[in-house]
């Protein structure tokens, strides 16, 4: 095994972890999305929160626009509102669902019991051949989210490869606002 590693090398595999994800409201936004050669194309509705979950009908929409594109993901909102069913039926047409952990902190709603239904959504969307992500919101205590770290802990059970940074207030900051 050489010891020595050569800068291509490690600048391609830093390349290969990162993408750009571009998010989509509609049929129009995707198509142009697959036509500018976006290679990650994320479905959500942003006038329903951070990770608002899209309507089924716009969702098929948008899976026919895009049938031949390979990274495809879509918001199924805050787990505390999550619609079991809504989020199957959304893992037909998109192999990366991912969900929020805001309001589960500090005995609000249902305290420990994220980490069943969590669980479960992971089990139920397995079975569709789909992954979960959990969202690590890097203002966390703002939007009384589980802690990054207990994100990650538990991320590591579940069937994804994959966890997203983002921000669930948007109001100006960017994400290294709030995190080095």
């Amino acid at each position: 095994m050489p010891t020595d590693i050569d800068s291509s090398t490690t600048e391609y595999q830093q390349a290969a972890a990162c993408q750009l994800l571009v998010s989509v409201r509609d049929a129009r936004e995707a198509s142009l999305a697959l036509e500018t050669g976006i290679p990650w194309i994320d479905l959500k509705d942003p006038s329903r929160g951070a990770l608002g979950s899209p309507r089924l009908e716009v969702a098929r929409q948008v899976a026919d626009a895009l049938q031949a594109h390979g990274m495809l993901s879509a918001a199924l909102g805050e787990l505390v509102d999550l619609e079991m069913d809504h989020a199957v039926q959304l893992a037909d047409n998109f192999p990366i669902l991912k969900v929020g952990l805001t309001n589960l902190r500090n005995g609000t709603r249902f305290p420990e019991k994220w980490k069943s239904k969590l669980r479960d959504l992971d089990r139920q969307l397995q079975a569709k051949k789909a992954s979960l992500v959990p969202v690590i919101y890097a203002d966390w205590q703002s939007c009384n989210a589980i802690s990054p770290d207990a994100v990650t802990r538990i991320a590591i059970d579940l069937s994804s490869s994959f966890v997203l940074v983002d921000t669930f207030f948007k109001q100006g900051k960017r994400l290294l606002d709030h995190v080095a």
